[in-house]
């Protein structure tokens, strides 16, 4: 601490580096722009504002000011010695710590000849940063500036200090023109001071942030104020927050509404879905950080969430619960208001952290056992003439069961019955933590008596606290907190005006969600090649001390699945740590690509194992035998004509097939016997397509902790120490297509009368995204093995 009150007192004392409007003699920060008052200083200063647009008013003694910026554009207007200097600038910032910018000057009365000028800013770390500067219409003059951040090494205070210094080149010689500091006392207040080697005079700035408004007081010449300079701006963050400036708003109630879809993964949106659909979305990483931010807060007393749609199966629910108890655990409230309570497991699992439930007045609560159904079409294919051949050796590997069997069988009954009494029996536990007190039954007995159908018979019940409109539950929960007053919008911008963290231990947190596929895979949606090639260079990065795996996949294909586990094990027998978090599923492929990693976490309710193989034949040659339609066909081998869905499949064809899927699946065993440290006979024991919840996983050695992605993450900080820092990589291809469909089909169901169109586009998404995938594979014979678990 010494050390870094002494670096502030030498800062202090030696007055250096920013801001002040600036007329042509004052001195340029051309490494440290901040605020549209500098944007003649470096004209690539704007492209790295953290502003969506900024305008303001600066008076000095003889001359005004009036600026303005947005991210491409920007326009200052100085008027001063009877006339007016004029300026337009363009700037591009096109990656994280680098932008371009363009400038034309003019002066109104044509006192002096118009210039323009171009500028470079370079942050290639959050302690560098180098403005660069040339004047187009004289060549040979050239600008330089450097700024520096020495505390960049100390998390949460590394921009709290900026020293800077400038330089110009003027008839082949090189002038020296200043030094200075910037401190950021805290976000609301900030001191610039700088000492100007050309007029022998230091100066210093004055900065005042309340909200989006900033007062400006600068003193260019001292020890001399008269030459002062005042300015008051309004600045449009990128995103906002009660931690920018003082919060003078008093006790805020955060208001979560008008989300239309949750993603599990973070999101890249195209801008023609932006354009084409008015969709509110979010992802859930990012809904469970704001709480968390929320939760630290002083001023944030409450979060409400209005009509919260579906955040996943049973994972995220708890995942989003175990979030919202350590909000509570501050003292902070957490209130429910829905027009339905459709989803009754969410219901049951967040109702553990609910200090009060609303329901609209016409609403009802989908309160409901939990089950399981499925069809099974033997009859109706042998109707047809078509024959199928499941082959997966196992009941329990039950994905294909529907087309080869006309009722569940025994093994795929008694492994379902297993793994939905232990999610029940999860669900009955959060709800009772939540309801028990309040219901005129038991838990078990409310559960049986549903759903409720009728507010009045919920609220009877103690399902829910109170029954009223939207708006009277606002008034309601503002009253209970007496002072309090509601906000919507809540996120803290990331600070992407310098470089990345160089002190800080990088972890790269790799999402890998949806079905596993062949080919390269699209972001967010399915998991392809690109998930390998990431990971191999993830492991030859010598800047990543660790990759953390979010996972949420039922399986798939093969070949990929054990692709990117066999980079799992190469990147930790490299030596680096891979941590694998998995969310509402990781089973059969997911699994697969999960069991080389150092630790594995899942929540209770996640979906995992279902170690075995699968796969389906289908023949049609009765189908077209009933319709006349005769196949024949020249074989030159005994192989030709191997497994020709025309003709009748022999049956060394189909053992083949299934010598393959074991020869698949004694490899599939192998590799996690020895990435779980397992011995074989375990594994089979457990294996044979068996779906465990990840409480049972736990127990059964298949996972390691029982925990979040943000336990996932507090495990790897304890283990690297000191500052970690985690990006997120998102692999694949955008498929803009497969959502387009989703909004298509939901469009056009909504013009029918009575459609439950959002019920109706969950069922259909599934094979809207099946059909993008066999799509994207192209024409030719098809041979699919599906990995997926029973019951997905």
């Amino acid at each position: 601490m010494r050390f870094l009150f002494l670096i502030i007192a030498i800062s202090v004392i030696v007055p250096v580096s920013l801001f002040a409007s600036e007329t042509l003699n004052d001195p340029e920060f051309r490494a440290d722009n901040y605020g549209i008052w500098h944007i003649r200083d470096n004209p690539a200063g704007p492209g790295l504002s953290p502003d969506i647009f900024d305008t303001g008013v600066l008076y000095a003694p003889g001359e005004w000011d009036i600026a303005a910026q947005c991210p491409f554009l920007n326009y200052s207007y100085n008027y001063t010695y009877n006339d007016a200097l004029q300026r337009v600038g363009i700037s591009l910032g096109f990656d994280k710590g680098f932008s371009f910018g363009y400038d034309y000057q003019w002066w109104q009365q044509q006192t002096y000849a118009d210039f323009s000028s171009i500028g470079l800013l370079i942050r290639p770390y959050d302690f560098l940063s180098v403005g660069l500067t040339c004047d187009i219409s004289n060549s040979s003059s050239f600008g330089f500036g450097i700024g520096i951040r020495p505390l960049s090494f100390i998390q949460g205070i590394g921009s709290a200090l900026t020293i800077t210094a400038d330089a110009h080149t003027e008839s082949n010689s090189f002038v020296f023109e200043s030094i200075g500091c910037r401190i950021a006392l805290n976000d609301s207040i900030s001191l610039r001071s700088w000492y100007d080697f050309q007029n022998s005079m230091a100066g210093l700035e004055l900065t005042f942030t309340i909200g989006p408004f900033e007062t400006r007081v600068a003193a260019p010449y001292l020890p001399d104020i008269s030459d002062f300079r005042a300015g008051e701006s309004i600045r449009i963050a990128k995103s906002t927050s009660s931690s920018q400036g003082i919060d003078l708003s008093g006790s805020k109630i955060l208001v979560i509404n008008n989300i239309d879809e949750i993603y599990p993964t973070p999101q890249t949106n195209s801008l023609l879905r932006t354009i084409f659909f008015d969709k509110n979305t979010i992802d859930l990483p990012s809904l469970l950080n704001m709480i968390r931010r929320a939760g630290k807060d002083p001023g944030i007393v409450a979060i409400a969430f209005e009509n919260l749609p579906s955040v996943g199966i049973y994972a995220a629910a708890q995942e989003l619960a175990n979030a919202l108890g350590e909000f509570r655990r501050t003292g902070k409230k957490v209130y429910f208001y829905a027009d339905e309570y459709y989803f009754s497991g969410q219901y049951q699992i967040l109702a553990s952290q609910a200090d009060l439930i609303f329901l609209n007045p016409s609403g009802s609560v989908n309160l409901t056992g939990i089950g399981f159904k499925r069809l099974y079409f033997r009859d109706f294919l042998d109707k047809l003439g078509i024959r199928c051949v499941n082959l997966a050796p196992w009941e329990t590997k039950s994905a294909n069961n529907p087309f080869t069997y006309n009722e569940m069988p025994a093994g795929e009954r008694d492994m379902t019955k297993r793994y939905l009494k232990d999610i029940s029996d999860q669900e009955l536990m959060s709800f009772s933590e939540g309801r028990a007190g309040r219901l005129k039954d038991s838990p078990l007995e409310a559960i049986e008596t549903g759903p409720y159908l009728a507010s009045g018979k919920a609220l009877d019940a103690g399902i829910v606290d109170a029954v009223m409109y939207e708006d009277d539950f606002e008034d309601c929960i503002v009253k209970s907190n007496e002072g309090a007053h509601i906000i919507t919008k809540y996120t803290v911008p990331e600070d992407t005006t310098w470089g990345p963290p160089s002190a800080a231990k990088k972890v790269a947190v790799l999402y890998l969600n949806g079905p596993i596929i062949l080919g390269f895979g699209n972001a967010g949606t399915s998991i392809g090649t690109s998930a390998v090639e990431e990971i191999r260079q993830l492991r030859n990065n010598q800047g990543i001390s660790a990759i953390l795996i979010r996972i949420n996949s039922p399986g798939g294909v093969v070949i990929t699945s054990d692709a990117i586990g066999r980079e799992v094990k190469k990147t930790v027998s490299a030596g680096k740590t891979v941590v694998v978090s998995m969310g509402d599923v990781a089973a059969s492929g997911g699994y697969y690509a999960s069991c080389f990693a150092s630790k594995i976490f899942a929540e209770p309710g996640t979906l995992t194992g279902s170690i075995g193989v699968t796969g389906l034949l289908v023949n049609f040659s009765g189908t077209l035998g009933k319709l006349g339609i005769h196949s024949d066909r020249v074989d030159l081998y005994k192989s030709s004509g191997f497994l020709d869905p025309s003709r009748e499949f022999k049956e060394s064809d189909i053992s083949n097939v299934h010598d393959m899927i074991i020869s698949m699946y004694d490899r599939f065993v192998s590799d996690v016997s020895e990435g779980r440290r397992l011995s074989d006979t375990r594994v089979r024991e457990l294996g044979e397509g068996r779906i465990w919840t990840g409480r049972e996983a736990l127990t059964n050695g298949l996972i390691d902790k029982l925990g979040s992605l943000e336990d996932s993450k507090n495990y790897l900080r304890e283990k690297l120490g000191g500052w970690v820092e985690f990006n997120d990589y998102i692999v694949g291809n955008f498929n803009f297509a497969e959502d387009l469909l989703g909004d298509l089909t939901k469009a056009t169901l909504s013009s029918i009368s009575g459609a439950d169109t959002e019920n109706i586009s969950t069922s259909l998404k599934p094979y809207i995204r099946a059909a993008s995938e066999l799509l994207s594979i192209g024409s030719g014979p098809v041979l699919y093995y599906d990995w997926m678990g029973a019951g997905e």
